[in-house]
């Protein structure tokens, strides 16, 4: 894909950009509940 973008009328005005992203694991995008200390959980 550089390759193509490199040879084309328009690499003079473009901009690209490669990302890296690490292989495994899970995105959660919402953050975990707070956790209680042990002792202080009222369901014990």
């Amino acid at each position: 894909m550089i390759n193509a973008l490199m040879t084309s009328p328009s690499w003079n005005d473009s901009a690209f950009i490669l990302t890296f992203d690490e292989g495994g694991g899970l995105y959660d995008h919402v953050p975990p509940v707070p956790a209680v200390q042990p002792g202080l959980d009222p369901a014990l």
